[in-house]
């Protein structure tokens, strides 16, 4: 009987731990915290590189109009959540059981044991559907109690107990987005359209955390919060899109089960034309976003965006598109895009007293003030993190096989995207000789002067050194040898197929910064050494 196929993200979590991405958080006691990782040297600067690359291609990049950054508290006072809806409604369906008192999430346990897809379903419906299905405990077998909701804020106190205010750790980064957009709009004297964003931790106190860095209890959100004049739904920049290519699964197919999962391929420019996005803001950002995750190493047939059901959607929202990536363990969400309406700056006006209105002015008009239109891009950086390294493991061959391609090789490795990997360069001296250190310190010195991910190392054999480097998914690597001294120059080891070429010592720097942009192929920068 063969053996079991390990599942990838079994395969894909081992490795990162091991290989100093992250570890469970307090592990030395017990099993730790679920729901919670520590992310360690090489995770860090890894999601440091996701967040760089983000900010580049949606932040920096972003002229007319701008986008703002900001950075808005972790704990929030209720009053922000009962404005936000989270205090009445954010919420999943948990069961019990009155046998071993384990507790579950009802619509997981209808997907495990009947197989039923749950999105959209109300709680009264899952809990019709674990009756008519007589679905018992999946731990003792016993009867479940009814289906509650679970409120997932993560509660504290602020200030002494006598004089404590009831506040929430933020389940997502948006609400101080809304809560700050006064003053952004007034100290930045903004007009619309423009967008503020933040990036930071989110917590949410999920019933059953599982599937490592997919669904987790303290993750990190990259937001943009696009505010805009709804008389005027328009995104400068469209033109730039309108001929992306994406795939989708629209409302239509998914109302048939024979057809629910079939793809269309279809340009952004043609779907705003067929009428699928409400306005082309909106299918800016989605394909933006589209063309952001093939730019960090998710393969284009490896993402669909979906448009979501009515019964999925927000009553206040006009229309909400999720982009998946595809995993070896099925579809997962890695991005929510929300047509949000004015919904969140009126109840937060409303909640607070506080007006948020816009000025807006146009040539040989009267001056009018609105309450701006918001469409919402929001990502998740620990799933980026995990889909970018499962489609990025590459497997060991067989001790001792023959090779049948440069990807094969005798260690697990990923092949990360340059400015992604958490270095972009290790740099040795091929033996531990004073003549050959001083030289490779100088070169580690400047590539890390120059703001380049870069490590050294000097222990061991230079072969086991290329196979730590491919292990962590470092795409290059640059040895000072003996010829060094002699010429000048140092050779450079492309990690995807192993060659290497020769570069003057000098040259180094600038040739690094053009392969981690991507300006220059590595093999235009010399001959392969054979």
């Amino acid at each position: 009987m063969s053996e079991k196929k390990k599942p990838m993200l079994d395969v894909v979590m081992d490795l990162l731990v091991r290989r100093g991405f992250l570890v469970q958080t307090a592990e030395i006691y017990g099993n730790g915290l679920a729901g919670f990782y520590d992310f360690l040297p090489n995770g860090i600067q890894m999601r440091e590189n996701i967040k760089k690359a983000w900010r580049e291609f949606f932040v920096w990049s972003s002229i007319d109009p701008l986008i703002y950054e900001i950075e808005g508290a972790i704990v929030n006072p209720e009053e922000v959540f009962i404005a936000s809806g989270h205090v009445s409604s954010f919420s999943d369906p948990l069961v019990s059981c009155s046998k071993c008192n384990a507790q579950l999430r009802a619509d997981h346990l209808l997907e495990k044991v009947v197989g039923m897809k749950t999105e959209g379903l109300t709680t009264p419906q899952i809990q019709d559907a674990i009756k008519k299905h007589d679905v018992k405990c999946t731990e003792c077998g016993g009867s479940l109690a009814p289906v509650e909701d679970f409120n997932l804020m993560l509660k504290t106190d602020v200030g002494p107990s006598k004089n404590s205010k009831r506040s929430y750790l933020r389940p997502e980064t948006a609400q101080s987005i809304f809560c700050d957009f006064k003053r952004v709009f007034q100290t930045m004297r903004a007009q619309l359209p423009f967008g503020i964003c933040q990036i930071g931790n989110s917590y949410r106190n999920e019933i059953s955390p599982r599937q490592g860095l997919i669904r987790m209890r303290g993750f990190t959100q990259m937001e943009i919060e696009f505010f805009f004049d709804p008389d005027e739904p328009v995104h400068p920049d469209f033109d730039a899109v309108k001929e992306t290519r994406i795939n989708l699964i629209t409302r239509e197919t998914q109302a048939k089960e024979e057809t629910a999962d079939d793809i269309v391929e279809i340009t952004i420019g043609e779907a705003m034309n067929k009428g699928v996005f409400p306005n082309n803001i909106q299918a800016y950002f989605v394909g933006k976003v589209f063309e952001f995750y093939q730019s960090i190493g998710i393969p284009y047939e490896a993402l669909r965006f979906r448009h979501l059901l009515e019964t999925e959607t927000p009553f206040y929202s006009k229309g909400n598109f999720d982009l998946e990536i595809k995993l070896d363990m099925g579809w997962k969400e890695a991005v929510g895009i929300a047509y949000r309406t004015n919904h969140d700056l009126s109840t937060h006006a409303k909640n607070s007293g506080i007006k948020l209105e816009a000025d807006v002015q146009k040539a040989n008009q009267p001056l009018k003030k609105v309450v701006p239109h918001v469409v919402e891009p929001s990502f998740g950086v620990e799933r980026a993190l995990y889909s970018i390294l499962e489609h990025a493991y590459r497997p060991a061959i067989e001790k001792g096989a023959a090779k049948k391609n440069d990807s094969d090789r005798e260690w697990d490795w990923f092949q990360i995207q340059p400015h992604i990997a958490p270095f972009s360069a290790m740099v040795y001296p091929l033996m531990k000789k004073p003549e050959l250190t001083k030289k490779a310190i100088e070169l580690f010195k400047a590539i890390k002067a120059a703001g380049i991910p870069v490590f050294y190392d000097h222990a061991g054999q230079i072969g086991r050194r290329y196979a730590r480097a491919d292990e962590i998914g470092t795409p290059f690597c640059f040895t000072i040898d003996y010829q060094t001294n002699e010429d000048g120059t140092v050779t450079i080891r492309d990690r995807d197929t192993t060659k290497q070429i020769r570069v003057p010592l000098t040259d180094c720097v600038p040739v690094l910064q053009s392969l981690v942009r991507r300006e220059k192929k590595f093999f235009d920068l010399g001959t392969p050494i054979k």
